[in-house]
């Protein structure tokens, strides 16, 4: 669940490098827990999305849509694709 904030706060923490170097003020950093899925063995999930409790393949399809959003490089998209289609998680 660490990794969504870390990327936020990242960004965050950029911005605010840059507004200090330009003089402006900082911004806060306010998190959003958008919720965490828990993929598992044979397609199926579990977890918690925009305060829905979710399980089987819906959260697993949601949990490869963001790994492959969040990944880097058309390689590693594919892999993860392929991945889904093939039916392993992780």
């Amino acid at each position: 669940m660490a990794i969504q904030f870390a990327i936020v706060e990242g960004d965050q923490a950029a911005d605010n490098i840059i507004r200090l170097i330009k003089e402006f003020p900082l911004k806060k950093f306010i998190p959003l827990d958008l919720g965490y899925i828990i993929p598992m063995a044979n397609n199926k999930s579990c977890g918690r999305v925009l305060g829905f409790n979710l399980k089987g393949f819906l959260p697993t399809l949601l949990h490869f849509t963001m790994c492959i959003y969040r990944s880097n490089g058309l390689g590693n998209k594919a892999g993860l694709i392929g991945d889904l289609i093939k039916g392993g998680v992780g």
